[in-house]
């Protein structure tokens, strides 16, 4: 659980940091979903120097405690190096003694984009995307992945995203992906963080958890589009292949066992055989 975003430690840093300009006198914030540290989105509106180099109206605030100061440099880290690859990552704006100002990137959540229908459409925009847009928006994922993979290939220590769900990546106005949240990266095997977006595609309503396997269908199809885009992205970067799509499908299962658990709603083995079977079939005839 994330802390709480302490506004007035990020006046007084900021302020020692650009000794003489202003602040607002009531800051502009809301609370986002993190899972370790407390993130804000913030209005720039009265802070001199930062509305200047903001992309836009808004900011997004991620404060680390003392106690994360690691945390901080490999985040710092990472978006620092992204921006050199040229990645579509948060363009680090500020950084403070414990926050790290990034620009707000515009667009649509992931998560809302693919799983939205004619019964709940996509809430920013109100749109219900059709299943080309959605195709679109995994493939592109799968190729934002590839991308981050091959970019961090020797780096040591940081080979995963470490939290690649649906919600952590942003479909812009034109289609591009981004890639967001960095706070869980590792030196884990890469193919964890495959399982984990396919967990997510998966799990994420409308999903397994209230839906037969053969209702969402076009979800173990999103599957297979997503890792035919990140394979063609490694084989284009020369990355060698990884450990093939049978220990990718297992990963997926356990992702899928650790997620039943956490919501106390149990798949039976005869539905884990279901889509165990599902995903062997779809990435066979891929």
């Amino acid at each position: 659980m994330a802390n709480t975003f302490p506004i007035d430690l990020f006046l007084r840093q900021y302020k020692a940091k650009f000794p003489g300009t202003t602040t607002p006198g009531n800051v502009d914030v809301r609370g986002l979903k993190s899972k370790k540290h407390a993130t804000v989105e913030m209005a720039v509106d009265g802070f001199q120097g930062l509305a200047s180099i903001a992309r836009s109206g808004q900011v997004i605030a991620k404060y680390f405690d003392a106690k994360s100061n690691d945390a901080l440099t490999k985040e710092r880290e990472v978006l620092e190096a992204g921006a050199k690859a040229q990645l579509a990552m948060p363009r680090i704006l500020i950084c403070l003694e414990n926050f790290i100002v990034m620009d707000k990137i515009d667009g649509v959540n992931a998560c809302d984009a693919i799983n939205s229908s004619d019964a709940f459409p996509e809430p920013t925009t109100q749109k219900w995307l059709s299943l080309n847009d959605k195709m679109n928006a995994i493939e592109g994922i799968g190729t934002w992945l590839a991308r981050f993979h091959a970019s961090f290939a020797s780096h040591p220590g940081i080979h995963r995203h470490g939290d690649a769900i649906l919600r952590n990546f942003v479909i812009a106005a034109d289609g591009q992906v981004f890639g967001v949240d960095f706070e869980e990266v590792s030196g884990a095997s890469r193919e964890i963080d495959l399982a984990e977006l396919m967990e997510s595609l998966l799990t994420t309503e409308p999903g397994l958890f209230t839906q037969r396997a053969e209702e969402i269908e076009w979800k173990f199809d999103l599957c297979v589009r997503f890792l035919s885009a990140y394979e063609d992205a490694m084989t284009a970067a020369n990355i060698p292949a990884g450990q093939g799509t049978a220990r990718i499908i297992e990963l997926v299962l356990d992702k899928i066992r650790i997620s039943s658990l956490r919501r106390m709603k149990a798949i039976p083995q005869k539905v884990l055989h279901d889509i165990q079977a599902r995903l062997d079939t779809h990435f066979k005839c891929r």
